[in-house]
C-alpha cells in the first residue's frame, strides 16, 4: 500500500517483476516512485517536469504550487497534443507517398509487360 506521498509508475511490466521504489525531488517536494519503470527514466520525466514548472512559474509569476503545478500540465499536454498532430501529418505524407510509390511500380511493370510482347 502506497503512503500520501507515493506514486506509481509501470512501463514494461510483467507479473514477475518486482516494484522498486526511486526517490525524486520536482520544485522542491520529494516524492517516492514506486514501479517498474527503469530509474533513469524516472529521473529523467522528474527532470522535465521539475525544468517545465520552473519555466512556468518564472513566465508567469505565479508563486501557488498547485497553479504552476495545473499550468505545467497544460503546457506538458499541448506539448504532447502538438507532437501527436506533427506525427499525425507526417503519417498523412508518408501514406500519400506510399501510394505514389506503388502506383509507379504498378506503372513500370505494366511497362515491363508491354516490352515483353
Amino acid at each position: 500500500m502506497s503512503s500520501p506521498g507515493d506514486l506509481f509508475i509501470e512501463r514494461g511490466a510483467t507479473l514477475n517483476t518486482p516494484n522498486k521504489s526511486i526517490q525524486i525531488e520536482i520544485y522542491g517536494q520529494r516524492y517516492t516512485i514506486r514501479g517498474q519503470a527503469p530509474e533513469d527514466y524516472v529521473r529523467e520525466l522528474a527532470g522535465y517536469i521539475d525544468l517545465k514548472m520552473h519555466e512556468v512559474a518564472t513566465a508567469s509569476k505565479v508563486n501557488n504550487l498547485a497553479k504552476i503545478a495545473i499550468l505545467t500540465a497544460l503546457n506538458i499536454a499541448d506539448e504532447l497534443f502538438q507532437q501527436r498532430e506533427s506525427l499525425q501529418q507526417k503519417d498523412g505524407v508518408l501514406k500519400k507517398t506510399e501510394r505514389r510509390m506503388s502506383d509507379l511500380i504498378d506503372s513500370l511493370e505494366e511497362q515491363f509487360e508491354d516490352l515483353k510482347l
